[in-house]
């Protein structure tokens, strides 16, 4: 994890933000399953955010092998959550 993140995390364990930022670092460097459960903490933390499930959704189709029924999930509980969210809709 790049410094910058980890002073991020010691300053503010519970920055959501964060760990979906960390998620799209381990997906570039292809480990998927990183980037899922590190995506998975951070919508552990913020369950009503649908930011989490929009990451978490886009970089399950962001892979070599998408899963688009699983990242079609992710965005419509994003929907559920922000419905108004210029993001979830599109």
């Amino acid at each position: 994890m790049p410094l910058f993140f980890q002073a991020a995390l010691a300053v503010n364990p519970n920055n959501y933000p964060v760990y979906f930022s960390v998620a799209k670092i381990h997906l570039q460097k292809g480990d998927l399953e990183k980037a899922k459960r590190t995506c998975r903490k951070g919508i552990k933390m913020a369950p009503d955010i649908a930011d989490g499930y929009v990451e978490y959704g886009d970089l399950l189709i962001r892979t070599d092998k998408p899963e688009f029924r699983s990242a079609l999930e992710q965005f419509q509980k994003a929907s559920e959550k922000s419905s108004d969210d210029a993001q979830v809709l599109f």
